[in-house]
């Protein structure tokens, strides 16, 4: 059964355009990795830094090991880098 990730991320504010450039990429690369179906990436109006993800995986499994896959390239750790709080995320269904 497919499932929606929907994550929230706040920006530091000494990364703001690089953040906002990653965003960009993320929208764009994302629907290629594996068992992903899809993104939608949005920006609060009255808080420009922080950013919310609605992902669509095949399951969770395929999105854990999509992060898996982010986690033994580097690429979490330079994500994580340009947050002031950690993500919070959780998987959603339909209802």
């Amino acid at each position: 059964m497919s499932v929606h990730l929907i994550v929230t991320l706040h920006a530091r504010e000494d990364r703001r355009d690089d953040f906002a450039q990653l965003m960009a990429a993320v929208k764009q690369d994302l629907p290629t990795a594996p068992g992903c179906r899809g993104v939608s990436i949005y920006r609060q109006v009255e808080q420009p830094l922080v950013y919310t993800l609605v992902e669509h995986w095949d399951s969770t499994a395929a999105h854990q090991a999509h992060l898996q896959r982010m986690e033994a390239s580097g690429g979490w750790a330079a994500l994580s880098a340009q947050l002031a709080e950690p993500p919070v995320s959780a998987y959603v269904t339909a209802l």
